[in-house]
């Protein structure tokens, strides 16, 4: 038995012995692809966020980053897991790791341990979060959604179907 094999069967048990089926259950694919595209579509105020912030690591500096005021983007991510077309997701990995790299510096400043932190590394991670938030696969426009309140609605049915999906 190879590594790979020996991995997945320890997972596998490990998951029985939680209590867990042997396997993941696959994750719904409950947003369509033109309220994938809108979700996408409205990441960029926090690309342009990612931008800056990689700026200012490069640049030497280090500041921190109320993570609260992004909420609205971590549950774009979430949502975009969720996405019909794969390709669809790798900008909600983006936030993600934006978000980890955000949180770790916040971390070090918060913990005064900026001396242990690879800035270097950190804007590394950002360079490559920021190619899965303006994937080239991923920046067709649908214009579907023609006002706030259908797009909020559309996010408000793919919730309660993700809820019920996951229960």
């Amino acid at each position: 038995m190879n590594d790979v094999a020996r991995l997945t069967e320890r997972i596998r048990k490990l998951r029985i012995d939680q209590g867990l089926g042997p396997y993941p259950k696959p994750i719904p694919k409950l947003v369509s692809t033109p309220l994938a595209l809108d979700i996408i579509d409205r990441l960029k105020p926090f690309t342009a966020i990612v931008v800056k912030y990689a700026r200012i690591l490069a640049s030497g500096e280090v500041t921190r980053i109320d993570t609260d005021r992004l909420s609205q983007y971590v549950e774009y991510a979430k949502l975009l897991k969720h996405a019909e077309g794969e390709l669809y997701g790798v900008p909600g990995f983006g936030v993600k790791l934006s978000l980890g790299v955000i949180n770790r510096v916040n971390n070090a400043i918060d913990e005064d341990k900026l001396d242990t932190l690879d800035i270097n590394a950190q804007v590394r991670s950002l360079h490559i979060a920021l190619k899965w938030l303006t994937s080239r696969d991923t920046m067709k426009k649908a214009e579907v959604f023609s006002d706030e309140e259908t797009f909020q609605a559309a996010i408000a049915d793919v919730k309660k179907r993700i809820e019920e999906e996951t229960e």
